[in-house]
């Protein structure tokens, strides 16, 4: 660790806290973020490795980056990536203006009253119409036509950066509603560090665990380090010693080169196709089409050459598992749907509950299984947390992250409860969105899947186990709109990137304790260019328009289902004793929804069961992952190309052997770096494009998004 690779690491987080949601929302340029394999970051690596360190070796030998600082930029980089867009910036603004906007036109909401239960501090302006809140947020701040200068010699390039700067500086002050916008932030800057802060911790408690006493693969890390390798005395790695390395590179690059050209001038230049039409499919089972995302599983799926790449370094059960998993989800939703088999939810939730309670039930199968496999291990820790006396392969990190953990869950504690969140809701939400965040992570870092999403969420789980009276009008509200914030699009979430982040460095011989400092540090900085960037890039530009997912659907979340539940509520007369209830009372009248138990146990079976025949016998094919996963739009929109890379994993080394196999894997490294070097190049075109030509470029993504 040196001060200038800590320092580059630091500022590459705040560049990204300041430019991804700029980028991916507005630009629509390749993610810069994206999932936990992002572009700026081993794109950057990649640059570093194959262009900036050889040069820098030119000049002097002693100025090349070493692999320990390499390790330690990518891991604070990596840290700052968790909240830059899908981690939280991405529906920050929207889940707390959006729902006042709605509130003007929609009749169940109103009369439903909801606006009235939402506590004050959660969202700007406490649910009340402000117009310069609402409309600039929409719109962009309106200004006048500014006046015509006559003109000029042209200015050199850096005395128009320096106007240009002097601009946005202008805009950012007069533009942004900051005083209006205080008190939401007051708590939402605590809420989300603490959020934050526990993710650290809860990266330094399981990493040894998993990486060195069960030996995960971390395959997202290992490609990482492949790439950062060096032999002292040469200015390249190995990998960029491999002329297999270069193949595959060249061919993945060319191809992006030219689908890029194509997108700048689609009627001049040619494009190579990376996605298949087999619509013909639909015409023989039309009705398979109503499947949620089968248009992507079976008509029209996409080839990502990177994805491809990673199955060489994958298990090939969870390579099998990760391309099956939305053929089997489904042939399986649509015999449930032919065979008429009843409805899974309630009158608030709807009836399409089953995969989200599946799910979840799964998810706890494999957390018990986490536990039971680490017990001794968790029970030092524990033991060293509260009495002081551990074993002596378990490190005083993990024993004082789990102490700075229950500090913060406190503090949490503390927050919600400012917020309106009665105690023992606001350690269920806790406690709900840290078991999250850890499957998630796990999915990550066993079976290098970096774009895992889940059905379920917080707030449909405590409404399921709690019920809406237990919960109330107001708790339904704050749930909601955190539970959508923080922890709805876990392809961002910052847990995997801190435990791949950590797994670098372990490669460097570069302690966890020591690592985790400049990444917590990278959080807050990130944090602190993020909420004022995405504020600015909103009331300058007005809300993205081409995402509705984030800025539609995701803000009407909560509330749709608080109005629906009020409406129940006030016709079975329980609004009022629902109001009434103190914070044990919520407890005490939980209500577990009808076929909840059911869904959540065939689901804990599924995974259970694969579980120990995945344990009990080799040849075992499938891997639980399929039951965390299925049923989503990430894994479908990547199934066909893992399942394309175990196929030919698979034919490599039945023909070739292990050696082959070893091969082939310099050959996968170079498809994964001309996908990320050809993204980051046209990346940075579009950024330089905006900034001199003030007009977005077109949109061209090489990663899934």
């Amino acid at each position: 660790m040196t001060f200038r690779a800590i320092l580059i690491g630091l500022l590459g987080a705040a560049f990204i806290g300041g430019t991804a949601y700029i980028n991916d929302m507005y630009m629509r340029s390749s993610l810069m973020v994206g999932h936990n394999f992002p572009l700026s970051v081993f794109g950057g690596l990649v640059a570093a490795t194959m262009l900036l360190n050889p040069l820098l070796g030119l000049v002097r030998r002693g100025w090349m980056f070493s692999s320990g600082e390499l390790a330690i930029m990518m891991a604070v980089m990596l840290a700052g990536c968790g909240l830059a867009t899908g981690g939280m910036m991405r529906f920050f603004t929207t889940d707390l203006v959006m729902p006042v906007k709605f509130y003007q036109n929609d009749i169940s909401w109103k009369k439903a009253e909801v606006m009235k239960y939402l506590p004050p501090g959660v969202i700007p302006g406490d649910g009340k119409y402000d117009k310069e809140i609402v409309e600039d947020f929409l719109t962009g701040k309106v200004r006048e036509a500014e006046p015509v200068e006559k003109p000029g010699p042209p200015l050199p390039w850096y005395r128009s950066l320096y106007e240009w700067f002097l601009k946005v500086a202008d805009r950012f002050r007069n533009d942004v509603p900051w005083a209006k916008w205080g008190p939401a932030l007051s708590n939402w800057v605590p809420l989300s560090l603490l959020v934050f802060m526990c993710s650290v911790c809860l990266a330094l408690i399981v990493h040894r665990q998993w990486s060195s006493n069960e030996h995960l693969r971390y395959p997202i890390a290992r490609i990482a380090n492949i790439l950062m390798d060096q032999d002292e005395g040469r200015r390249f790695g190995p990998i960029y010693r491999n002329g297999l390395f270069w193949t595959g590179f060249g061919i993945i690059f060319g191809i992006n080169l030219i689908n890029g050209i194509n997108a700048w001038y689609p009627n001049e230049f040619i494009q190579v196709p990376l996605r298949f039409d087999f619509g013909a499919l639909r015409q023989k089972w039309p009705d398979m089409g109503t499947v949620p995302h089968a248009h992507v599983i079976f008509f029209w799926p996409f080839l990502f050459p990177a994805v491809v790449a990673i199955t060489f370094f994958l298990a090939s059960d969870v390579s099998l598992s990760l391309g099956l998993s939305g053929i089997i989800y489904s042939i399986v939703i649509y015999t449930l749907w032919h065979m008429n088999i009843g409805a899974f939810g309630d009158q608030v939730l709807g009836d399409n509950m089953f995969i989200c309670w599946q799910q979840f039930g799964s998810a706890i199968a494999i957390l018990l299984l986490m536990l039971y496999t680490g017990r001794r291990y968790y029970t030092q820790v524990f033991k060293g947390a509260f009495t002081g006396r551990h074993a002596r392969d378990v490190e005083k990190t993990s024993v004082w992250a789990l102490r700075i953990l229950l500090i913060c869950m406190a503090g949490l504690v503390l927050v919600l409860g400012r917020m309106g969140l009665d105690w023992p809701l606001a350690v269920a939400l806790m406690l709900l969105i840290g078991f999250k965040f850890i499957i998630v992570a796990r999915i990550n870092v066993e079976s290098g899947m970096f774009f895992a999403q889940t059905t379920w969420n917080s707030l449909f789980i405590m409404i399921s186990v709690f019920g809406c009276q237990a919960l109330g009008p107001s708790a339904l509200l704050v749930i909601g709109i955190i539970s959508v914030t923080l922890a709805l699009d876990t392809r961002e979430l910052i847990l995997p990137f801190i435990l791949n982040g950590l797994k670098l460095c372990d490669n460097r011989r570069i302690p966890a304790g020591k690592a985790a400092w400049p990444m917590a540090g990278a959080i807050v900085l990130a944090l602190a260019v993020a909420i004022p960037a995405v504020l600015w890039a909103n009331y300058n530009f007005g809300k993205p328009k081409y995402d509705g997912w984030s800025t539609e659907a995701m803000p009407k979340t909560a509330f749709d289902i608080a109005s629906k539940a009020i409406s129940k509520l006030q016709m079975d007369g329980k609004l009022q004793e629902s109001l009434g209830y103190s914070a044990w009372q919520r407890v005490t009248h939980a209500e577990v929804i009808n076929r909840f138990g059911s869904a959540v146990l065939i689901g804990f079976v599924l995974a259970l069961a694969v579980s120990i025949l995945r344990l009990r016998f080799a040849w075992w094919p499938i891997h639980p992952v399929i039951f965390l996963m299925w049923g989503n739009w990430g894994i479908s929109l990547v199934a066909f190309s893992f399942l394309i890379g175990w196929i030919l994993k698979t034919l490599v080394t039945r023909l070739g052997g292990s050696q082959n196999l070893q091969r082939a894997q310099a050959l996968m490294i170079g498809v994964i770096a001309g996908d990320l070097l050809a993204g980051l190049l046209f990346m940075g075109f579009g950024g330089g494009y905006y900034l001199f030509m003030d007009k977005f470029p077109p949109q061209f993504s090489i990663l899934p998004r």
